[in-house]
């Protein structure tokens, strides 16, 4: 028996590859599913020893898949998954790790397990360089150029500089663009911030990432806090909490100076 954890924070997701598993890999159980980046850190650390395999989203709803990488050193054979085919053949090719990407197929799911048997049955395997793996990600991470949204019964393509800001509410995620029209979008901001460029997209507090090109002023209304003025104008005020004033002045200032450059 292959023991095996699965890190998927999208619960249909999660139930589709384990059915898959049951039919195509009836040897492979899966001990436990994990959501977040916290969760799989804290239950390593525990249980590494009884961990025979890892499946593992690249987006967590708490970061990346390569934080994990960071914090803990894993030996472990990982199989990725992923709805990012741009960034994700080059690197899992050239890193000696098997990926799958989403919508996973029966097809797909046997060649990676096919794999894993190669992995077990030869000695001279290549050992996967997970921090390798994670550098080459980082910056290809940023580099989501475009947005797919839906209007009634027609599909539209949003560019990302477009957008003027991402915001959350009661459960859903939504885009507004600059010409002032809104989408809803299946992501959550945490989700989405790393798809981001930290040079043009600032979360300023938790329910709000505001391009800085629809930046138009912030305002001291207490020592402590920032009214931010966007546009278009949103049915909300943004406030940047204390916390957050330095890092942000910080980012607008040295997000200026790159746009110049």
């Amino acid at each position: 028996m292959t023991r095996t954890i699965l890190v998927e924070d999208e619960h249909l997701a999660a139930r589709k590859l384990m059915r898959l598993l049951e039919k195509c890999a009836p040897t492979i159980t899966v001990v436990k599913r994990l959501e977040s980046v916290a969760e799989t850190v804290a239950y390593l650390a525990k249980n590494m020893q009884e961990v025979d395999l890892i499946f593992l989203d690249i987006h967590l709803g708490d970061g990346n898949c390569f934080e994990i990488f960071e914090q803990i050193k894993l030996e472990t054979p990982i199989i990725l998954t992923t709805a990012y085919a741009q960034y994700a053949i080059q690197a899992f090719q050239q890193n000696s790790v098997d990926y799958l990407l989403k919508p996973v197929t029966e097809e797909a799911l046997s060649r990676a397990i096919a794999k894993l048997q190669i992995y077990h049955q030869e000695s001279s395997f290549t050992p996967v360089d997970y921090q390798a793996l994670a550098n080459y990600f980082h910056p290809l991470i940023a580099a989501r150029h475009r947005f797919i949204v839906s209007a009634g019964a027609k599909i539209r393509s949003v560019p990302v500089e477009d957008v003027a800001y991402f915001y959350s509410n009661q459960g859903s995620t939504y885009l507004t663009t600059t010409t002032d029209r809104t989408y809803d979008i299946n992501f959550t901001l945490e989700k989405l911030l790393p798809t981001l460029d930290p040079a043009s997209f600032y979360r300023v507090y938790r329910k709000v990432i505001v391009n800085i090109q629809a930046i138009k002023e912030a305002v001291s209304v207490t020592r402590s806090r920032l009214r931010l003025s966007v546009l278009p104008t949103p049915k909300f005020d943004i406030f940047i909490p204390m916390d957050r004033c330095v890092n942000f002045k910080q980012w607008l200032g040295e997000s200026v100076q790159d746009k110049r450059k």
